[in-house]
């Protein structure tokens, strides 16, 4: 909360109009620029621990399995990530089978093999017993925006 109301104050006095760079969420509710500060103060806490993360549930809208997707770029990342997304394909126990697919769309100029890291996540991709897959937009000519 504290972050936030500092970036609050940071941006309210940058005479920036932060409307023209809202995006609208499709089909829900859009907060008013920083409207979490707001919604975190009036929230009642009592007995709650806010940041529980949850496994998702066993199906949704008739599906039982979901695609995980990273965006990486930078080569001094990968290790984390790399942590992250062997939990999701090689950790069942956890996941429960949920995971279908966890695709890493690297959009960086720099060659994924060029850390141990990097070279350790091409292998799960080249094996198609893993559930795991690399994108290259940037090879297939689509701009880094």
């Amino acid at each position: 909360l504290d972050r936030a109301k500092t970036h609050q104050q940071t941006c309210n006095g940058l005479d920036l109009p932060l409307a023209a760079y809202n995006t609208s969420i499709v089909n829900g509710t859009d907060l008013p620029d920083f409207g979490i500060v707001d919604a975190i103060e009036r929230h009642s806490w009592s007995g709650e621990t806010w940041s529980q993360c949850e496994v998702p549930p066993p199906s949704e809208c008739q599906e039982t399995q979901f695609t995980v997707i990273f965006l990486g770029y930078r080569a001094d990342r990968v290790g984390k990530m790399r942590v992250q997304v062997s939990g999701m394909v090689f950790n069942q126990k956890i996941w429960k089978g949920q995971i279908k697919e966890v695709i890493l769309v690297w959009n960086s100029e720099n060659n994924l093999a060029e850390t141990e890291n990097g070279e350790a996540i091409l292998k799960w991709h080249a094996d198609p017993d893993v559930p795991f897959r690399v994108y290259y937009p940037l090879k297939l000519g689509f701009p880094n925006d």
